[in-house]
């Protein structure tokens, strides 16, 4: 806790009542993250509504049936893979969340706290899920999209011949 004095934590200037600002601090940064997440689920539900009205109408639109097929399985996996990525990044997320709540409402829970160890420790495991929401992403779309791997593939494979060229 800092009282009477001014100074610098994690860049953050902090005057005499630093807690305060911290908790608003967090409190702010679990709000609006919270309304990330509602936009989120909103603009997927708009954006797998409207893959499906597509697939329907491309379904009426075409007579042959081996197309009808091919086009919804491909938006079967669109659907599946946009679902998902929408829910893992909330899922990994969730835990940025719950530590924002806990720091804005419980003042031992803080940088300078009677509980900073335990602070350091969970917003660790928070940025851990960060890294491992990011990593999911590029295994998932690796699997699901053939236009990506054969990119990444690409990429890759020229990365490689690079460097063994030295």
């Amino acid at each position: 806790m800092v009282t009477g004095e001014s100074k610098i934590v994690n860049g953050v200037y902090i005057e005499t009542d630093g807690l305060t600002v911290e908790g608003l601090v967090f409190a702010v940064h679990a709000a609006l993250t919270m309304m990330s997440f509602v936009g989120l689920v909103i603009f997927t539900i708009v954006l797998v509504s409207k893959i499906k009205k597509k697939s329907l109408w491309r379904k009426s639109a075409t007579s042959d049936e081996s197309q009808h097929v091919a086009m919804s399985m491909r938006d079967r996996k669109t659907v599946v893979l946009v679902i998902t990525v929408a829910t893992l990044l909330i899922v990994c997320y969730i835990p940025t969340v719950t530590f924002s709540i806990v720091t804005s409402c419980v003042p031992a829970f803080s940088l300078q706290g009677k509980e900073s160890n335990v602070f350091y420790i969970a917003w660790s495991f928070a940025f851990i899920t960060h890294s491992i929401n990011s990593s999911l992403i590029v295994l998932l779309y690796y699997k699901m999209s053939s236009r990506y791997r054969h990119t990444f593939n690409q990429i890759i494979s020229g990365c490689l011949r690079f460097k063994s060229s030295y």
